[in-house]
Parts: C-alpha cells; sequence; structure tokens
C-alpha cells in the first residue's frame, strides 16, 4: 500500500500487505516480494484476516430461512452451523 497510514492494519498484520511511504521507491520494496519463491506459500497458509470469503452464502442463506418463516436466531443458528458453508 503506497500510504502513510490505514484503518486495516490486519492486512500488514498478517503479511497480505506492506506499507510504503510515498516517498519510498516502490522498486525496492516490490523487488524483494517478487523473487521471494516462499511467499506465495506462506500466504496461502495464512488464513485471512477478513474472514473465509463465504459471507455472501451465509447472509442468502439466512435471507432465504427468514423469508420461509424462521426467527431470526433460527435462521442465524441453522446457517451457523452449516457444514455446507464451513
Amino acid at each position: 500500500m503506497v500510504r502513510r497510514s490505514t484503518e486495516r492494519p490486519e492486512s500488514q498484520d498478517a503479511g497480505f500487505a506492506q506499507f510504503l511511504a510515498p516517498e519510498r521507491s516502490i522498486p525496492s520494496v516490490a523487488n524483494p516480494l517478487l523473487h521471494d519463491t516462499t511467499l506465495s506459500a506462506r500466504l496461502e497458509a495464512t488464513p485471512s484476516p477478513y474472514g473465509d470469503g463465504r459471507a455472501g452464502v451465509r447472509i442468502a442463506q439466512i435471507a432465504r430461512r427468514l423469508a420461509d418463516g424462521d426467527t431470526p436466531e433460527e435462521a442465524i443458528s441453522s446457517v451457523a452451523n452449516s457444514r455446507d458453508l464451513r
């Protein structure tokens, strides 16, 4: 990230992003990353700090259950316990 601060530091904490102050050289930061042969495997093994990417599916499931008459508690509990969404 070419910026001085962020409201989402978890991406940097997890290793998915690096800060780069505007006055620094982008190649000086990018080249080591581009030549790091272990980076891809490390990132693949690191859980995303933003979830598993299945929130939309879960929301749709909850909405369907609510439309079918479940209470919010029932709908959320059912979806949270579903193995199809993990």
